[in-house]
C-alpha cells in the first residue's frame, strides 16, 4: 500500500490535477449514491455547460471520462465493469475551477 501512495504523489499527472477548490462548485456538487453498485450521479447545483467529469481508480489511471456540451444540471456516470474499491471523482467547470469526490463501488 505504501508503493500506491509513494507513486501517487510522485506522478506528474497527479501533481498537477490537485484540485483548487471554489467555495461554489465544491459546495455545490453532489455525487450518488455513495456507495454505488455502479451508475453515479453527479449533480452540479446549478446549470452549468462544459463540464469535465473524471474517474480515476486509486492507482492514478482514468477509468471514465465524459464531458457536458450542452448546458445540464448534471450527468449519469457508467462504471460497470470495474473492480469493487474506491474510485475519485474529479469534477472541473468551464471556469477552470475543480472539486472531487471519493466514491466506493460495491458489487
Amino acid at each position: 500500500m505504501a508503493k500506491l501512495n509513494k507513486k501517487t504523489k510522485e506522478d506528474p499527472e497527479q501533481a498537477t490535477s490537485t484540485p483548487q477548490f471554489s467555495s461554489n462548485l465544491s459546495e455545490n456538487i453532489e455525487v450518488y449514491p455513495n456507495p454505488t453498485n455502479g451508475t453515479l450521479f453527479v449533480d452540479f447545483g446549478s446549470e452549468k455547460e462544459n463540464v469535465e467529469i473524471t474517474v480515476v481508480n486509486m492507482m492514478g489511471q482514468i477509468v471514465k471520462s465524459a464531458k457536458t456540451t450542452v448546458s445540464s444540471f448534471g450527468a449519469a456516470i457508467y462504471l460497470e465493469g470495474n473492480q469493487s474499491g474506491f474510485y475519485l471523482v474529479r469534477i472541473k467547470d468551464n471556469m477552470g475551477s475543480t472539486t472531487s469526490r471519493k466514491v466506493l463501488l460495491q458489487k
